[in-house]
């Protein structure tokens, strides 16, 4: 299977161009999880900027506790972008099956397809977390950074949104009823 350049080392610039070019990757999923990666990283910086003030000494803790998972969630979700974009070549390499191979190529599609909606599923559960922290933090940090926090649940929102496409789209090539309707039901709750 093709592995992927790290697209998520490139400068901000040269990661959008490779977003914006005739490769299919990284595509939607990536974005979705980049989207929850600077959510991330504005509550990061809102607790920073909290950090060690007079202000809000009383909530110290909460910040410091904030910070960490903030800086976890970043992580987790530049790893969701990498997965999505392995996921992806994973796909392709399964529909790129001579097609005399039908029903092996059909399995493999599917699994591959069940294997591309792992990624997108950990975006939004990591970007729910970045909601909740973000959340959380308001009253309680710098009030000046209030926009920002506002803007990390936009961001984290994005991710979420953008990554349910990507789960819808893949449960198109499979037939495993039981999984879809596990699937849809999950779907209802967003």
């Amino acid at each position: 299977m093709e592995r992927s350049q790290d697209y998520f080392n490139l400068s901000v610039t040269d990661f959008l161009k490779k977003l914006s070019s005739e490769s299919p990757t990284p595509g939607g999923g990536s974005a979705a999880a980049v989207a929850g990666a600077m959510g991330a990283a504005l509550v990061s910086m809102v607790c920073n900027l909290s950090l060690g003030k007079e202000k809000y000494l009383e909530h110290e803790n909460l910040i410091k506790t904030s910070l960490e998972k903030a800086n976890l969630l970043l992580e987790n979700l530049l790893q969701c972008a990498r997965d999505d974009v392995n996921a992806y070549n994973e796909v392709m390499n399964a529909f790129k099956l001579p097609k005399d191979s039908t029903p092996d190529k059909n399995l493999k599609i599917e699994n591959a397809c069940k294997n591309a909606i792992i990624p997108p599923e950990n975006t939004i559960k990591n970007c729910e977390e970045i909601i909740k922290l973000a959340k959380n933090l308001f009253g309680k940090s710098n009030k000046n950074a209030s926009s920002d926090l506002n803007c990390a649940q936009v961001l984290a929102e994005a991710g979420i949104k953008s990554a349910l496409e990507n789960v819808k789209i893949n449960l198109n090539f499979i037939g495993d009823e039981n999984y879809i309707k596990q699937k849809n039901l999950w779907l209802e709750n967003f």
